[in-house]
């Protein structure tokens, strides 16, 4: 995926028959960054908290995850990088992967749900799995905290929306929201997509 490419959304059903069940480790250049693969009962249990599924879905959803390689990545896991303008957090981010990954091209883009919800999830490209030459993707999620550590009540950027707002309209210099930090609790390295690994429905 360091190209541009993207892996499928393996959890989908118009991507059910695109590659087996494949038990090898992961080979290349994430094989000394990755810890605990995550078995296929417990991606179905993180799907279930991060989807909003059908009950017609339940009889499809294993063999999918059958076919899903996610592998947590415990550098990266319980780190924090600070911000204090809402612009600079997906430079944070790539500044954390080139420190705890180094060696392998970077590009943090969008990160979802900071704004609204006090959250931090972003999809990144990362390196093939050269034992199966399937492109991959890391995912981010954590949460905003403050000077305490604790993490920020989904409310605690509601006034900082129309400056914001302004800001993207006219151009006017972007508020500062303090000195926060963005607490990493799940990294996972992937073949799917979007993983959802720990990372609750909030849309």
């Amino acid at each position: 995926m360091m190209n541009g490419d993207r892996p499928p959304d393996r959890w989908q059903v118009e991507n059910d028959q695109d590659s087996p069940a494949d038990d090898r480790p992961v080979g290349g250049f994430m094989a000394a960054y990755v810890g605990h693969r995550y078995p296929v009962d417990e991606l179905l249990a993180l799907y279930r908290d991060h989807a909003d599924v059908h009950p017609e879905e339940e009889p499809t959803l294993r063999p999918r995850a059958a076919r899903i390689r996610a592998f947590d990545v415990p550098t990266l896991s319980g780190a924090v990088v600070h911000f204090d303008r809402l612009s600079v957090a997906p430079e944070r981010l790539q500044e954390l992967l080139e420190e705890r990954l180094p060696g392998a091209t970077w590009h943090v883009g969008r990160v979802s749900g900071l704004a609204k919800y006090g959250i931090v999830h972003t999809i990144v490209p990362a390196p093939k799995d050269e034992s199966t030459g399937q492109t991959m993707v890391i995912e981010l999620f954590g949460h905003a905290i403050g000077a305490d550590h604790y993490p920020l009540p989904r409310t605690w950027f509601d006034p900082f929306r129309a400056a914001w707002r302004l800001a993207e309209q006219s151009g006017t210099p972007e508020p500062v929201v303090g000195a926060l930090g963005l607490r990493i609790e799940r990294a996972t390295y992937a073949n799917t997509f979007i993983p959802g690994i720990g990372v609750p429905f909030y849309l």
